[in-house]
């Protein structure tokens, strides 16, 4: 509340395609490299989370990941993209946000360190950040700013910075891109993008 008055949640637009629970699946989302996404009987917040498989360990194996590949933004615009995850083996989490088409646009490489909840990111992060919702859950944040162009990547799957992983299996239950300086709620989308009304 403010001056007593309760504050509820601004109006918001997700952008990201397919973003909840069993919708994160290979049907959905491009599997790069040898990266793979699969159910699972593993539940987030009540829904069944989906298990990204990198495919891969080291100390970059950013190669490998899901995406979607056509989501489309505003020119010179800030941005909040974010996931909830759980690691199943993976000891970082690699999320990333790349612009395309004009000049100026952002390669927005944000990567979570499971053990230390510390995160290893690329110049075009603005700012980052994390919830710990429940033991071990976790949702990551960060913001970025696009250029010119009007078309972004969202990928998720191996860290392209921050140290060597011996495991490459983490869980996702969530996963939203919106224009707005943080996060906020859901907003659960399927082929094309979804709007929340502001609370009154």
């Amino acid at each position: 509340t403010v001056n007593g008055e309760i504050l509820g949640e601004p109006a918001g637009v997700n952008l990201l395609p397919y973003n909840v629970g069993a919708d994160i699946s290979s049907s959905n989302w491009a599997e790069e490299n040898l990266s793979t996404v699969t159910s699972s009987a593993t539940t987030i917040l009540g829904i069944p989370a989906s298990l990204i498989d990198v495919g891969a360990v080291g100390a970059s194996v950013g190669q490998n990941r899901i995406a979607q590949n056509g989501v489309t933004v505003s020119a010179a615009t800030q941005y909040t993209a974010w996931a909830v995850i759980s690691t199943l083996d993976c000891e970082i989490a690699g999320l990333r946000a790349v612009g395309t088409g004009g000049t100026g646009d952002p390669d927005a490489q944000c990567n979570f360190i499971f053990a230390s909840r510390t995160f290893s990111n690329s110049a075009d992060v603005d700012a980052s950040g994390y919830l710990e919702i429940s033991a071990g859950v976790f949702l990551v944040w960060f913001t970025f700013t696009t250029g010119t162009g009007t078309n972004c990547i969202f990928r998720a799957g191996g860290h392209t910075q921050g140290g060597t992983t011996t495991g490459d299996q983490f869980y996702i239950a969530y996963a939203q891109i919106e224009a707005y300086h943080t996060f906020t709620s859901v907003i659960p989308a399927k082929a094309s993008s979804e709007a929340r009304a502001k609370d009154e």
